[in-house]
Parts: structure tokens; sequence; C-alpha cells
């Protein structure tokens, strides 16, 4: 999605739990969320 703060393979930490874009499309995102 041209427009999505995050894409496909991004990741994210805050304050230790990890989001990682594992797909993105119309329906909406899949993420992977862990705690380091």
């Amino acid at each position: 999605m041209a427009d999505a703060a995050l894409r496909k393979g991004d990741t994210t930490t805050t304050n230790g739990i990890t989001f990682t874009i594992i797909e993105s499309g119309t329906f909406g995102d899949v993420i992977k969320v862990s705690k380091e």
C-alpha cells in the first residue's frame, strides 16, 4: 500500500515490544508481536 506508514518487512520497537509487518493488503495487516 503506497500510503501505509509501515510496509511489509518493516519493524518498529516501543517499550521493549517489537512489531513486524508480515503481510499487508486491502484486508488489513498481519503482524508479528514479540517481547525482548
